[in-house]
């Protein structure tokens, strides 16, 4: 199934399309870790509710090396729906350096790759 989905950043706003598997083929512990990565949220040490799905985290990635060409330490985001109601708010960018970290950590732990060295 295709989707398409509006993400904006700052004054940057485009449409994405992505493809969404059907899982329906997939039995036990591998559905299960699959529909968690594709619906995985990530909440922050300021407590702020992020999607991390593997889009949002290519999103994340863009505004990270995005805000380092243009000079920002700060851009508009749209917080998952836990964060009062999925509202745009400003958030650092050091902010969503932790969502992609904690991002990838909890991801990297559903496939079953240690953390241990971090």
């Amino acid at each position: 199934m295709i989707k398409t989905r509006i993400v904006t950043s700052g004054m940057l706003v485009k449409r994405v399309q992505y493809y969404v598997p059907d899982h329906s083929k997939l039995v036990g512990d591998k559905a299960i870790k699959k529909d968690n990565i594709e619906n995985m949220k990530i909440t922050t040490s300021s407590g702020n509710v992020f999607y991390a799905d593997p889009i949002s985290r290519q999103d994340i990635m863009e505004a990270i090396v995005i805000s380092s060409v243009i000079d920002v330490d700060e851009t508009e985001w749209k917080l998952a729906e836990e964060s009062n109601g999925s509202k745009i708010v400003v958030v650092k960018i050091d902010e969503l350096k932790e969502v992609l970290l904690l991002a990838l950590k909890a991801k990297a732990g559903l496939v079953g790759i240690s953390d241990d060295k971090h």
